[in-house]
C-alpha cells in the first residue's frame, strides 16, 4: 500500500487530479475528505 498526500491552496484543482487519477489509475483508489470538512 502506498499512501500520497496532496496538498495546495484553495482552487488549485486537487479534486480534479484526484478524481482524474481515480479513473484512469485504478478503481482502488480511495480519496479521504480533506480534515476542514470533517470538523465544519
Amino acid at each position: 500500500m502506498k499512501l500520497v498526500v496532496i496538498t495546495a491552496g484553495p482552487g488549485d484543482g486537487k479534486t480534479d487530479i484526484l478524481e482524474t487519477v481515480k479513473k484512469t489509475l485504478c478503481e482502488h483508489v480511495a480519496i479521504l475528505p480533506e480534515v476542514a470538512s470533517l470538523f465544519f
